[in-house]
């Protein structure tokens, strides 16, 4: 039987090597739709009481603690007023880890006007006491002016977090070797070195990067068992371009051997990513029971879930559900609602639904 592809071509370069008291918690950078740290850095403490009172009489690092308190909601109702309250009373005291977040407030406009003069001077005391993230972020703001002297500065502090172990840092740098950008020198060996750094962390984007200048000979030999190997990991580490790409090559026995079956398990991986033309994609396999057992419902499912974004899609739903019950109409229309309610943006506050605004648990190291 025919199989059915996202594209003719492996779209492996779509992405390319393109922009690119008790002691205070590490706060790691502000990535998107990310899984939660680990709870058990954020322990409730014994009694919350003590906090209190050091942080009132004037301890750093207990009003920086009571900020993250209100920020989380534990022993108190959410406060984003008070949070930022008590992060700027630990930070006017240099405490690192407060400046950082009070910086990233002000480059975000959380609980604050958004003023990217007062990020960039609560970030620049933070890094300067070698808050990793607070390097990385402020180096992001230096890189948007487009001044030589910004541009030196940026560097300097991407340079000194990549050479730590941040992992954003060191693709960023990668990148700027790579091609060339902020006023500097194309160094694609170099470039390469700094993505080989953050893909052996287990960083899927560095490995999909990876993967790409094997492909291209950029900064590195082509090599295709490279690109196998690296594309393999960036898929099974939730890249979805490389999940495409896996897609791909695996459907038409590109560098692979031919697995249809095992190609579905990708582009299904995917689609799980709500991508609409993935979704589009494995129905049809459904649909036609190619490398996949036959489904009408799931094939109804992940058709109605892109219907909203592909005409093509919208259209197989109403074909399909001409074999379906209305109860088994109305049940998987039931889950394509909830499925798309995991990738609703919640609005920047604290609520039940938007508990980490500034996704401060997420961990970069």
């Amino acid at each position: 039987m025919k199989s059915i592809y996202i594209g003719n071509i492996i779209v492996m370069f779509s992405l390319g090597c393109s922009t690119p008291g008790e002691p205070t918690r590490s706060i790691g950078p502000l990535p998107e739709d990310e899984p939660e740290a680990s709870a058990e850095l954020f322990t409730v403490p014994e009694s919350i009481q003590p906090i209190i009172e050091k942080a009132e009489a004037g301890d750093a690092d207990s009003q920086a603690n009571l900020a993250s308190l209100y920020y989380d909601g534990i022993g108190f109702e959410r406060d984003n007023e008070k949070f930022i309250y008590w992060t700027r009373k630990a930070a006017e005291q240099n405490q690192p880890n407060a400046q950082y977040v009070l910086g990233l407030a002000y480059k975000r406009g959380f609980a604050v006007e958004q003023d990217e003069p007062q990020a960039r001077e609560w970030l620049r005391k933070a890094a300067e006491q070698g808050e990793l993230e607070a390097m990385e972020h402020l180096a992001e703001l230096l890189v948007k002016s487009g001044a030589e002297k910004e541009l030196e500065e940026s560097m300097k502090w991407r340079r000194e977090a990549a050479e730590q172990g941040l992992i954003q840092s060191q693709i960023e740098l990668g990148l700027v070797y790579m091609h060339g950008l902020s006023g500097t020198e194309q160094d694609q060996q170099q470039g390469y070195e700094w993505l080989l750094k953050a893909a052996e962390q287990g960083d899927a984007r560095a490995q999909h990067l990876l993967s790409v200048c094997y492909m291209n000979g950029d900064g590195v030999e082509k090599n295709i068992e490279k690109v196998k190997e690296w594309t393999t990991k960036a898929a099974d580490g939730g890249f979805l371009q490389s999940q495409i790409n896996m897609y791909v090559m695996l459907g038409e026995g590109e560098h692979f051997e031919k697995d249809e079956v095992r190609a579905v398990k990708y582009v299904e991986l995917a689609a799980r990513q709500n991508h609409a033309k993935s979704q589009y994609v494995i129905s049809e396999h459904y649909y036609k029971g190619i490398g996949v057992e036959k489904n009408l419902s799931k094939a109804f499912f992940w058709s109605s879930v892109a219907s909203d974004r592909r005409e093509n899609a919208k259209t197989r739903a109403s074909i399909i559900s001409v074999d379906l019950s209305p109860k088994v109409i109305l049940e998987q229309l039931e889950k394509v609602e909830n499925f798309k309610k995991q990738f609703q943006r919640p609005q920047i506050k604290l609520t039940e639904e938007s508990s980490d605004p500034l996704n401060l648990k997420k961990q970069s190291r």
